[in-house]
């Protein structure tokens, strides 16, 4: 799961600021361990992971990574953009007020 080290490289990050990254592909959802002992992580679980921790994605190519033993090994060169999206959550969310907050009855 790559959303801990998401969200920490967008915390240090200023909205706009850009990073670069590598990761072999997998058919595995969310990921899985390759041969080669390396994480594969699956489009749709990445995809999902960037938009969570707030990166809109600029780039995103497909191709051969490297050859591992004569092997090619397929991933994709992500190029993605922080968004203050995280921010602008945590600013609404420190001025609610208790009083402002909807109360809803519960059975327990």
């Amino acid at each position: 799961d790559l959303a801990p080290a998401l969200r920490a490289a967008h915390a240090r990050m200023k909205p706009g600021g850009l990073m670069v990254f590598s990761l072999e592909h997998g058919d595995v959802f969310p990921y899985d361990l390759g041969p080669g002992q390396r994480f594969r992580h699956h489009e749709r679980a990445m995809d999902e992971w960037l938009r969570e921790c707030g990166f809109a994605v600029l780039s995103d190519a497909y191709g051969t990574l490297r050859q591992e033993k004569g092997n090619p090994v397929e991933g994709r060169i992500m190029v993605v953009r922080a968004t203050d999206v995280l921010g602008l959550l945590a600013g609404d969310v420190a001025q609610l007020r208790e009083q402002d907050l909807p109360v809803t009855q519960t059975v327990h």
